[in-house]
C-alpha cells in the first residue's frame, strides 16, 4: 500500500450519534475528514401518498406516483452552501502524498473564508496531523478514535475497511 489513501463511507460521530458520513484521507503523517452528507437524527415522517390520494379521490395513476414519491429512501440530506471539493475527481489524476496535502490545505483554507450561518451546513474537512493527535486507536469493530487537543474523535470505518485503514495508518506514522 501506499499512501495517499482514501477511505469512503466513514460515519463521524458528534455529541453521542454520528451526525456526518463522508471519507477519511490519509497522507504521510495526516489524516483528513471529508464531510459530505448531514445524517438526521431521526428519518423524516414518511408521506403517505395512497393515504393522500384516497383522500382527495385521485386513486389512479397519479395516487400511485404521489405514493412512489411520498417516501424518502434514504435519512440523510446533502448540503451543499460552500465551495465544493471534487473528492472523487482529486483520485483519478493519481497525486503524490505532497500534492494531495497541498490540494486539501489550499481547499481548508478558502473554506475558512465562508463562515457557516446555519446549525444544517456541513463543517469544513477536518485535517489532523501526526502531532495533534494522541491517544489513537482502532477497534476491531473498526471504530477509529483519538483525541485533539479540545475535543475526542471518533470515526465508524466498519469491520470491512479496518484492514485497510490500519495499514494506512501505520505507513502514515499514526500506529507502530
Amino acid at each position: 500500500m501506499s499512501l495517499p489513501v482514501l477511505i469512503r463511507r466513514v460515519r463521524y460521530k458528534v455529541a453521542g450519534s454520528y451526525a456526518f458520513k463522508g471519507s477519511l484521507i490519509l497522507a504521510e503523517e495526516v489524516i483528513y475528514f471529508i464531510p459530505l452528507k448531514h445524517l438526521r437524527k431521526t428519518k423524516p415522517p414518511d408521506f403517505d401518498g395512497a393515504a393522500f390520494a384516497g383522500i382527495v379521490g385521485q386513486v389512479g395513476i397519479a395516487g400511485l406516483a404521489i405514493g412512489a414519491a411520498g417516501t424518502l429512501p434514504d435519512d440523510s440530506i446533502r448540503l451543499f452552501n460552500r465551495p465544493g471539493f471534487d473528492s472523487e475527481g482529486i483520485w483519478r489524476d493519481k497525486p503524490s502524498n505532497d500534492e494531495l496535502k497541498r490540494k486539501l490545505d489550499a481547499h481548508i483554507a478558502e473554506l475558512k473564508k465562508y463562515p457557516s450561518y446555519s446549525s444544517d451546513d456541513l463543517p469544513a474537512p477536518c485535517r489532523y496531523s501526526k502531532t495533534m493527535v494522541r491517544n489513537l486507536a482502532l477497534s476491531s469493530m473498526g471504530k477509529l478514535s483519538f483525541e485533539t487537543e479540545f475535543e475526542n474523535h471518533i470515526f465508524k470505518i466498519g469491520i470491512l475497511g479496518k484492514n485497510e485503514l490500519r495499514r494506512a495508518l501505520t505507513e502514515g506514522g499514526f500506529m507502530s
